[in-house]
């Protein structure tokens, strides 16, 4: 029981402390890839229902 509740407890604040960005319509991918904070955990595709991009999208190491 008591790891089930620290469990929860630390899922909890890392759910908190999460920094979730969303592409915008029309965007630019690859720059906003390119610009997207360090503090970034979730980035989400939600704003329109098909995104492109010509040009290759860089990940952070």
């Amino acid at each position: 029981m008591r790891s089930s509740v620290t469990f929860l407890f630390l899922l909890s604040a890392t759910l908190l402390a999460a920094r979730d960005y969303v592409v915008p319509a029309n965007a630019n991918v690859a720059r906003f890839f390119a610009e997207l904070p360090e503090d970034a955990t979730v980035v989400r595709f939600s704003e329109a229902a098909e995104y492109r991009c010509g040009q290759d999208i860089v990940l952070p190491d």
